[in-house]
């Protein structure tokens, strides 16, 4: 079986996950890359686990979580949402890339065991169907079934629907974020006393992932937490 590894990693060399370019075998990015890749590490906001800058007290929690209210009860991210990762998150969402999903996925699963294992669910923030027959795809649902193919925890897609086909959120204010997301998703299923884990690319303001986990909470779900792969400096 080895022999055979290393016949297909001769083969098909890995590629580097933000340039595509062959890398050395297990290896995730190029040199060039790897370099420009921020992995989110402590300290980190204790609620939305974005990344903070040394300047921040012991309470650990970033100005925006401080300000707003979260109907979240954690999140961590992988990457810090610079050039390098937007490259990495862009070949999941525009490409729909497999490899990249899946290596991203074993990467949050590696870095948060812990976190996700405490989840019955893993839930992907839903798109717009109209998005979906557009891309063809739900970005958020190709690393939700990696990352429960790993942990062998269930997935459920239909848990949450958008109903609202919101507008793109890049751009707004966090008011208008917030406003744009208001009552665009429902749930479809029992989530009673489940501890539910959301999956989505991106955290920036977490206006919509805080949307999606007031909702279910509200139908009875015991606990909502999320990971993503990139997020913006808290």
């Amino acid at each position: 079986m080895q022999i055979l590894k290393s016949v297909i990693d001769w083969i098909f060399p890995d590629k580097c996950m933000v340039c595509g370019k062959d890398t050395e075998i297990g290896s995730l990015f190029c040199s060039e890359c790897f370099g420009n890749i921020v992995f989110v590490d402590f300290p980190y906001c204790r609620i939305c686990g974005k990344l903070l800058d040394t300047s921040y007290n012991n309470e650990l929690t970033c100005k925006m979580c401080q300000n707003t209210e979260r109907f979240f009860e954690a999140g961590r991210s992988l990457f810090l949402y610079n050039n390098s990762a937007k490259s990495i998150i862009m070949r999941i969402k525009k490409e729909a890339d497999e490899h990249v999903s899946r290596k991203c996925s074993q990467l949050l699963y590696n870095r948060y065991e812990n976190f996700i294992e405490k989840a019955d669910l893993i839930v992907p923030v839903p798109s717009h169907f109209s998005r979906i027959l557009r891309r063809g795809f739900n970005p958020s649902m190709l690393i939700s079934k990696y990352i429960a193919k790993i942990s062998e925890i269930p997935m459920d897609a239909k848990i949450i629907k958008r109903i609202k086909r919101t507008e793109y959120q890049k751009n707004k204010t966090l008011q208008e974020r917030q406003e744009n997301v208001k009552d665009a998703f429902v749930v479809n299923k029992n989530v009673k006393n489940k501890r539910i884990l959301l999956v989505d690319d991106v955290m920036t303001t977490g206006s919509t992932i805080s949307e999606c986990s007031k909702i279910l909470r509200e139908h009875g779900a015991k606990s909502v937490k999320f990971v993503t792969i990139g997020s913006t400096m808290g």
